[in-house]
């Protein structure tokens, strides 16, 4: 998605979110100031982030995939692969409820734009996502 932020790092910024009783995920801007993809699944707690900083008041493009074969989350800034994780688990992605923009359940609001959220069936090649976040609207 892109995201347009007017302040980053003291506090997080939830960006999108989704769960169920079991799982959980969202991508947000932590309070260091890095995207990042989180997620919960089992009492296992991964998180993946970018090794950017995005700039405030300027459109920056944020992607992450789960690859559910070798339990992998890549993500992604403006395009480029930035950082990956593999924990040998994954949430039931398929299973997902309850989805919030602009914050995390139960809060920690975004104070920024965000713009084109998609989610995919399958996972994205990097070529792909790079394409996306080249597009002009």
């Amino acid at each position: 998605h892109w995201v347009y932020p007017y302040q980053t790092g003291n506090s997080r910024h939830g960006l999108f979110s989704a769960n169920d009783s079991n799982n959980w995920w969202n991508s947000r801007i932590e309070s260091n100031g890095k995207y990042e993809f989180w997620y919960g699944s089992n009492g296992n707690n991964p998180n993946t982030q970018t090794t950017t900083s995005p700039p405030t008041n300027k459109w920056s493009h944020f992607a992450a995939t789960v690859d559910s074969d070798d339990y992998t989350v890549k993500v992604y800034y403006n395009g480029s692969f930035e950082n990956s994780r593999s924990d040998g688990d994954t949430p039931n992605y398929k299973q997902f409820s309850n989805p919030t923009l602009g914050s995390r359940s139960g809060g920690n609001y975004a104070d920024a734009r965000i713009d084109d959220v998609r989610i995919y069936s399958r996972v994205l090649p990097e070529s792909e996502i790079n394409r996306i976040s080249n597009l002009n609207g």
